[in-house]
């Protein structure tokens, strides 16, 4: 009879094995961290410009109001 034992990794495989993980975690989370910040630039930028559409918008719906009085009183007897 045979009796297998099971290999256990040495400290030295494992702990180079956890520093591989570490720095691998480190690497997303700093990846992760860049996407946000890009995303929240994103987002405020899109905002900002939404704002001025918006603003444009207005001041057209204004400018168009002024013409279609002035074409009426200029119409007018």
């Amino acid at each position: 009879l045979r009796v297998e034992h099971p290999v256990v990794p040495d400290s030295d495989i494992l702990q180079t094995e956890l520093q591989k993980k570490l720095s691998e975690n480190e690497s997303l989370h700093k990846k992760i961290s860049d996407m946000e910040i890009k995303h929240t630039q994103v987002v405020s930028g899109l905002t900002d410009r939404c704002r001025e559409l918006e603003d444009m918008t207005e001041e057209l719906k204004e400018e168009i109001k002024r013409m279609k009085l002035d074409a009426s009183t200029s119409h007018s007897p």
